[in-house]
C-alpha cells in the first residue's frame, strides 16, 4: 500500500505480514532476497527445499520480468532516499554484516540488533558518530543476496535499513527520527 503525505516527504510502502516470507507460486519468497536474479534463486532454493530445478527457475523467470515494475515504483527522485525499516529476530544483528562491509560504527553495543545499514558514503559520515550502530555498505563483500540494499549500490540509489529487534518499535521510532534530523 503507498501513502502520499502530501507534504512532501514521499511514499510510504507499508507491508503488514506476520512472517517475514510471503506465499509465491505455492511456495514461499523472502521479499528482500527477490532483487537479483542470483539472490532470487538462492531465496527461492533455501525456502523451499523439495523445489526442483524447473520450479526454481519458473520463479526466477517470473521474478525478472515483474521486478522492474516494482523497482521503478521504488526509486526515488535523482537525490532522494530510501529509508527501509526492518524488524529482525533469530540472532540477525550488526555482527552478521560487520564482516562485508566496509566501515562500521559499534556506537551502542550492547543492543547490536539495533543498527543502520547505508550504501552511500556521505550518509553514512553525517550517521556514523551518533548514538546508534551503522555500517556501510558502498561496495558490499561476498555472494549477491537479492537485498535491496545491493540494488541500491548497483543503481547508485541512496538507501537506509534500519533494522531493530522484533517488538521495538520505540527505538525504531527513535532511529528514523534521529536519521531524518541528520540528513535533512
Amino acid at each position: 500500500m503507498a501513502q502520499d503525505t502530501g507534504a512532501g516527504f514521499g511514499v510510504a510502502y507499508l507491508i503488514d505480514n506476520p512472517t517475514r516470507t510471503i506465499a509465491f507460486r505455492g511456495g514461499k519468497l523472502d521479499p528482500n532476497r527477490m532483487f537479483s536474479s542470483l539472490g532470487a534463486a538462492a531465496n527461492l532454493r533455501k525456502l523451499n527445499p523439495g523445489w526442483t530445478t524447473k520450479q526454481i527457475d519458473d520463479g526466477v523467470k517470473y521474478l525478472n520480468t515483474n521486478r522492474n515494475q516494482l523497482v521503478n515504483r521504488l526509486i526515488p527522485p535523482k537525490g532522494g532516499l530510501i529509508i527501509a525499516v526492518h524488524n529482525n529476530s533469530r540472532g540477525y544483528d550488526i555482527q552478521s554484516e560487520i564482516p562485508i562491509s566496509d566501515a562500521h560504527a559499534l556506537n551502542d553495543p550492547s543492543n547490536p540488533g539495533d543498527f543502520g545499514l547505508l550504501v552511500n558514503p556521505d550518509d553514512y559520515a553525517a550517521v556514523k558518530d551518533g548514538p546508534y550502530n551503522m555500517v556501510l555498505q558502498a561496495n558490499p563483500r561476498g555472494d549477491d543476496d537479492g537485498s535491496l540494499s545491493r540494488l541500491a549500490v548497483k543503481l547508485g540509489i541512496r538507501y537506509i535499513n534500519l533494522e531493530a529487534k522484533l517488538g521495538n518499535i520505540e527505538k525504531q521510532r527513535a532511529m528514523l527520527a534521529w536519521i531524518e534530523q541528520r540528513l535533512s
